[in-house]
């Protein structure tokens, strides 16, 4: 489609000549409207007109590429505002996360202070185990001696008699 716009007036020597300029251009396909026609040499007030290019006006034609030049910034708008929610979408996941982050660290350093309590506490009962079972084996060995002391001094009031 053939797309001509603000086409102006004709400033030709004659009628005639106007004439024949716009049956040439109607030839084409072309349609004028609001021509205004002037004298030689009288000022010329210089109003444009719309042409018709295959049934189209010129102002069909701009109107056309506004309408999709609309089309195109709302569509545009639209990715925008989705670009913005999944923007904020995610910025929420990852504070989601880094909170969840922070509360299983804090939850693990927990756990690991009361593992090393409870291994102290494990250890404690152990050394306290190993500590009675060595008083008692002192108490034993003393209880051994005291016996094998009995014995020999038993052996040497025989061996006196």
């Amino acid at each position: 489609m053939t797309k001509l716009k603000d086409v102006g007036w004709f400033n030709g020597d004659d009628e005639g000549d106007k004439s024949s300029k716009l049956r040439c251009l109607s030839g084409w396909g072309f349609k004028f409207y609001g021509l205004k026609v002037h004298q030689v040499g009288e000022p010329v007030n210089a109003d444009f007109f719309s042409i018709m290019v295959d049934g189209v006006s010129d102002h069909e034609l701009h109107l056309d590429d506004v309408v999709k030049q609309k089309e195109q910034l709302q569509h545009l708008e639209v990715n925008l505002k989705a670009r913005l929610i999944a923007t904020s979408e995610v910025t929420g996941i990852h504070e989601r996360f880094d909170s969840q982050i922070k509360d299983h660290i804090t939850s693990n350093l927990k756990l690991q202070a009361w593992a090393k309590e409870d291994l102290l506490r494990e250890q404690d009962k152990d050394l306290a185990t190993f500590r009675r079972e060595l008083d008692n084996s002192e108490a034993e060995r003393a209880q051994h001696l005291k016996k094998s002391m009995n014995y020999k001094n038993m052996l040497k009031k025989r061996n006196d008699n």
